[in-house]
């Protein structure tokens, strides 16, 4: 890449972006703008960064919130001034809240601009208010030396790095303003730039001789930071606290909530469910609810934890990893019970609304496995009456499924069971996560299950996929027709140009919009029309006719499904021509409600056949 040692601009932003990738990013999402010229031709030059070009800002920032997890590294946004950085906001408040992170480049006008009435200039400082672990404004490049502003944006890089991906990852925003002239000073300094960035030959990026990294360096940076204890001493704390607290209780659980990282935490939560006896309530977004060797991990905790089983067997201590559980049912049993409950909680978050921790330690999961290789071993008798009453629920579930027609929950399951090895399911909030968490059951080989629970909306969901899809792995989100419909534009997103082709099949439950609302108390009570007319949606017409419309248009594959066996042929068999396909399945959404409740009944009575117990 041709840059003049004179262009302080351009040699800031080709600071800054090789900083970035010392630091160990890779990708990078830039929506076209002017005020970004400067970041966006520098970017695309820069040598380990694949460019991902979206149009729209809010489904670019879902898109590369959705890389940051199917990555497992720091995903840049770029974008230009104005409302372009507002858009950003949705997901930039879900990776701050899931803990993923971002690093958000925003365009600006310099400040003699600001305040005056100049075109698509806003107030950028602090965009993104408390959402964010740190935000930066540069100074205006063109204002500094050229070897001044290759020093600062060097370092302002492994900064936002550490920053973003440290002991408590999410969102970082450096908002930079540019005064014109905006392009390069050198004629046709960019004019060779390649379709794909990172290439040999003259459109990569290569430092020139004149204030390069290769002076002053900025050091790699780990993507995850190893967990630091405060020290020996608070580390041997930490794990005889937590021998204590197993030690003193036979009657335990291990709750896992969301984690993008639960592959990091396996084998420690096993150990510890292994040494104790205790059952494991994990979600599918934990990355933990798979089958274990000696261990009980629960498939349908949701439905059992509202029986009175459940409370005849009321546990004598809690332990949780990972975020807030999904499960409401999970968290009123513990609030009813009250157990002694420990929050191992590395990022300190302290996510627990309920206020139930009585033992809170910010340690990571290799001092979980040391306590419990201290732990003098478990009786068997709780671990298997779970074991039981589990099986009994879930041949209950069955028993209604099979002999019904296609409903939401017998897809949340059929995605389980039909899924290949090495895809990920990314699932919508509102209805689809509670069914997956209430009925995809344990696999012999890891799913990746990824959901923006961290605001819980379901605004960019296709978008967040395509970006784990754009990680390089086969990627199923299913949402409900509302979801659908409010990232439409993530759907046409993906046939963007890219730099590598994505795998992304999405699967739609069309419901006849915000059903969800129906399982409220106030269904029932509130006057019907006003029911509907203030809290559900219903759309025009049905996602299937929408579908069917997009892929004429766009191109991608539409199949509309209505039993699992032709669910299954779908998601079991290779999409052999990657890009993007979409299932829809028509749900009756009175039919459904009624499906539920009486699949939560049957496991009632299946649970009271349950062996009671003591021990």
């Amino acid at each position: 890449m041709q840059i003049s040692e004179h262009d302080s601009a351009y040699v800031a932003c080709r600071s800054l972006c090789e900083g970035l990738v010392a630091a160990g990013v890779t990708d990078a999402v830039v929506c076209p703008g002017s005020r970004s010229m400067p970041l966006a031709l520098t970017v695309d030059n820069t040598a380990g960064l694949r460019t991902w070009i979206r149009i729209d800002e809010r489904s670019a920032g879902f898109f590369a919130l959705g890389l940051a997890k199917g990555s497992g590294k720091p995903t840049v946004l770029v974008c230009t001034s104005g409302t372009a950085a507002a858009n950003y906001l949705p997901a930039v408040v879900e990776a701050h809240y899931s803990g993923v992170p971002l690093v958000v480049l925003t365009a600006d006008r310099p400040p003699e601009l600001r305040g005056w009435g100049a075109g698509q200039a806003i107030d950028q400082h602090s965009l993104y208010g408390s959402h964010v672990r740190w935000f930066c404004e540069t100074p205006v490049p063109s204002e500094l030396p050229p070897d001044r502003a290759t020093r600062w944006f060097a370092v302002a890089a492994a900064r936002a790095v550490q920053q973003a991906a440290g002991l408590n990852p999410g969102p970082v925003h450096v908002n930079l303003p540019f005064r014109e002239p905006l392009e390069p000073l050198e004629p046709n300094g960019f004019a060779s730039s390649p379709g794909v960035s990172g290439g040999e030959g003259q459109g990569s990026a290569t430092l020139g001789p004149a204030g390069s990294l290769e002076q002053i360096p900025a050091p790699p940076l780990p993507m995850r930071t190893r967990v630091d204890t405060g020290g020996l001493g608070e580390s041997a704390g930490a794990v005889n606290a937590l021998v204590e607290f197993a030690e003193r209780r036979g009657r335990g659980v291990v709750v896992a909530g969301p984690m993008h990282d639960g592959d990091r935490w396996v084998d420690a939560v096993a150990e510890f469910c292994r040494a104790t006896g205790w059952p494991l309530l994990a979600e599918p977004c934990s990355q933990l609810r798979r089958e274990l060797d000696g261990v009980v991990v629960t498939d349908h905790h949701d439905v059992l934890l509202r029986t009175a089983w459940a409370d005849a067997e009321p546990p004598g201590a809690v332990l949780r990893v990972g975020g807030a559980p999904t499960c409401k049912s999970l968290r009123l049993w513990i609030e009813r019970h009250r157990p002694a409950f420990a929050l191992v909680d590395p990022a300190r978050s302290w996510t627990d609304a309920s206020f139930n921790v009585t033992l809170h330690l910010g340690v990571g999961p290799d001092v979980l496995a040391e306590a419990a290789g201290q732990l003098s071993g478990p009786g068997a008798g709780w671990a298997r009456r779970w074991a039981e009453a589990d099986a009994r629920a879930g041949a209950a579930i069955d028993g209604v499924l099979d002999a019904e027609p296609l409903q939401e929950a017998g897809v949340a399951r059929q995605l389980g069971r039909s899924l290949p090895a090495g895809h990920a399911l990314y699932v919508s909030n509102s209805m689809p996560v509670r069914d997956v968490d209430t009925y995809l059951r344990a696999r012999p080989e890891p799913l990746a299950v990824h959901a923006s629970r961290g605001a819980s909306g379901i605004d960019g969901v296709i978008s967040a996929a395509a970006g784990v899809a754009a990680s390089g792995t086969p990627t199923t989100v299913l949402v409900g027709d509302l979801a659908f419909r409010h990232d439409l534009g993530g759907l046409v997103g993906a046939f963007d140009p890219a730099p590598a082709p994505i795998d992304l099949t999405v699967v739609v439950v069309d419901n006849g919009g915000g059903t969800i609302f129906s399982f409220l108390p106030a269904y029932g009570v509130v006057d019907a029309d006003a029911f509907d007319r203030l809290l559900t949606t219903p759309p025009a017409r049905r996602s299937a006719e929408l579908a069917g419309g997009l892929a004429a248009a766009v191109g991608f594959g539409h199949h509309h499904v209505a039993s699992c066996a032709q669910l299954h042929d779908l998601l079991a068999a290779t999409h052999s021509d990657c890009g993007v396909r979409v299932i829809t399945i028509d749900i009756d959404p009175d039919a459904n409600r009624d499906q539920h409740r009486r699949l939560a009944a049957a496991v009632e009575l299946a649970a009271a056949g349950a062996e009671p117990g003591s021990q």
